[in-house]
């Protein structure tokens, strides 16, 4: 089910970097079989199925910078 999402966001030419933002094991080994291992999971605070996006796209941004990468 998340080979077409990434599969269409690799083929949009639009990214550079493509990151997995979970919580979930199995997503994340999925996603990893499928060549877009995750460079870090995503806080348990921001997994709720009712976690607004901005939260989460500020954490995944700021966590890049934080290790020395850029998006």
């Amino acid at each position: 089910m998340i080979e077409y999402p990434l599969q269409a966001a690799v083929n949009s030419d639009l990214f550079d970097t493509i990151h997995i933002s979970n919580d979930d094991q199995e997503i994340e080994q999925v996603a990893s079989d499928l060549g877009y291992s995750p460079a870090f999971a995503r806080s348990n605070h921001l997994a709720e199925d009712d976690t607004p996006l901005f939260p989460v796209l500020k954490f995944v941004v700021e966590t890049y910078a934080s290790k020395g990468g850029g998006l």
